[in-house]
């Protein structure tokens, strides 16, 4: 355990030598780092802490009085952060290099072991407890061990190992397993480690709650306050609350999740959070909250607030991959899990035609809106739309295309246009009809939409491409190119240039 410091101090000197200890630490440490403090700093020092004392009712200068004392005549500087006696937690990076001293001059620097009598939090008996049985208990296993999150005892592990990584307590690190809902990975791989620190720290988190079932749960619950409406923090929340399995505390926290998913104001983060827990609902196996009623509300609440962003989403160029994911998030929650929606196909593809006849929404945005139309299987005609967006803004074609096959790339592949004609062959032609300027300056996002295709179905459409022209060889000779295509069309362009140029002054050979 580590030292208590100024606490050891004031038991075995009393208040006053606990104080003037403290406070000539402090400077010791100062020095030590060479951080000037002069005499006169140290009296003012002392004065501002029998000062607090005294105004606030004290009868002997306090830790939190010292500490406030010397902030006030150390600290000259802005300070970006509240004093961190001030709360809970940790100290962070860029925290002002006087205030660290100060908090380490406070723990001290020997360390001991707890006197056997010592009265201990009950949260530190139920995790020895339940690490003992477990097989997890001192001496921890040697080296990495897998857990079988099929098995029932392996889950049991799996969740107090993610209660106490919750916690913070040390011992244990996860170096494999499931990243979200969504990843079929069965097996968990951890690490033991030192376990120095242990102890305190589970008397530390032993304020959280008894249980560690209890403890971990109010952590989560302290987490979901904090993020807010951060989806970035809330999908992560939603996945640590599953690994825990804190079962109807987690309910509470579900509930919370739920309610603040409706807060959130972006639309990219948004879709982590619909992902997440779409995939929990649907296919988890492992954790038991597949079909689940509280996870089934976080993705009805996720998938209405994506269509009531997107809609109102205007202005922006090029693709936000995180918006036409999020966009994918909520076609899946349509098709899959429609039950648990308060949006109907028909309002969704309704809104989607709003965005997609939007001027002012992003062009990957109204391809997208196009995209989800099509895989509700209410379609309009694509190639319209794309001889259209060609004729008035070629520059955005490759991003109107890339939502396009995010959103409805398999029936791009598999279906045909209103007038019967595959819409590949339709690009084709627009494609082909572009101006030398048009097509090198639209090149880089044609290229990234059609990396939306995966290598096999980028292969059929380079073999129906061939046959269009009559030509025969391998698709595949088209995908691997000697350089990058763009740096070969610009040289092409450059040679034709040079061309004209030679001919305008006669001197270009007969051709």
């Amino acid at each position: 355990m580590p030292s208590p410091g100024y606490y050891q101090q004031l038991w075995e000197a009393g208040p006053q030598a606990a104080a003037q200890g403290l406070l000539r630490s402090v400077a010791e440490r100062l020095r030590a780092r060479r951080i000037p403090v002069s005499t006169a700093d140290l009296i003012a020092a002392r004065g501002l802490t029998q000062g607090l004392a005294l105004m606030r009712g004290h009868a002997h200068e306090t830790r939190v009085d010292v500490l406030d004392g010397l902030a006030g005549a150390l600290i000259s500087d802005d300070l970006d952060r509240p004093l961190p006696w001030t709360g809970r937690g940790t100290l962070s990076a860029g925290t002002h290099p006087v205030v660290v001293e100060m908090v380490a001059a406070c723990a001290g620097e020997s360390e001991g072991q707890l006197h056997p009598d010592t009265p201990l939090p009950p949260l530190v008996h139920d995790v020895a407890e339940q690490l003992a049985r477990l097989g997890l208990a001192d001496p921890a296993p040697e080296g990495p061990f897998t857990i079988d999150l099929t098995d029932a005892a392996g889950l049991t592990r799996s969740q107090v190992l993610h209660r106490l990584r919750v916690l913070g307590i040390p011992g244990f690190t996860r170096v494999f397993g499931p990243a979200d809902g969504s990843d079929p990975v069965f097996t968990e791989r951890w690490e033991p480690g030192r376990a120095g620190g242990r102890e305190a720290a589970l008397i530390e988190a032993g304020a959280y709650g008894a249980r560690l079932d209890e403890a971990a749960s109010v952590v989560l619950g302290q987490r979901a306050r904090a993020s807010g409406t951060e989806a970035g923090a809330l999908a992560g929340l939603l996945f640590d609350a599953v690994l825990c399995g804190v079962g109807p505390l987690c309910d509470e926290l579900l509930e919370a999740l739920a309610a603040q998913v409706g807060q959130v104001p972006e639309l990219g983060p948004l879709g982590e959070v619909l992902t997440a827990a779409l995939g929990l609902w649907r296919h988890d196996r492992v954790f038991g909250v597949a079909r689940g009623r509280l996870l089934g509300s976080v993705v009805a609440g996720a998938a209405d607030r994506v269509f009531w962003l997107a809609e109102g989403l205007h202005g922006g160029t090029g693709v936000d991959f995180a918006r036409l994911r999020a966009l994918a998030a909520a076609r899946d929650a349509l098709l899959h899990a429609p039950e648990l929606l308060s949006v109907t196909r028909e309002a969704a593809a309704e809104a989607a035609a709003r965005i997609g006849r939007d001027p002012r929404a992003p062009a990957d945005l109204r391809g997208a809106a196009v995209g989800l139309r099509w895989a509700l299987g209410v379609p309009d005609d694509p190639a319209t739309a794309v001889q259209a967006l060609a004729s008035r803004a070629a520059d955005t074609l490759g991003d109107w295309l890339a939502g396009l096959f995010a959103l409805a790339r398999e029936e791009v592949t598999a279906g045909a246009t209103g007038d019967g004609e595959p819409l590949i062959d339709v690009l084709d032609g627009i494609v082909s009809a572009l101006a030398e300027d048009d097509f090198l300056t639209g090149l880089p996002a044609l290229r990234q939409a059609f990396a939306f295709f995966p290598p096999r179905e980028r292969e059929r459409i380079a073999q129906r491409l061939l046959q269009r022209r009559g030509k025969h060889g391998s698709a595949r000779s088209l995908l691997r190119t000697t350089a990058d295509p763009l740096l070969l069309a610009r040289a092409r362009a450059l040679e034709e240039n040079v061309a004209r140029l030679l001919d305008r002054h006669g001197l270009g050979a007969a051709r």
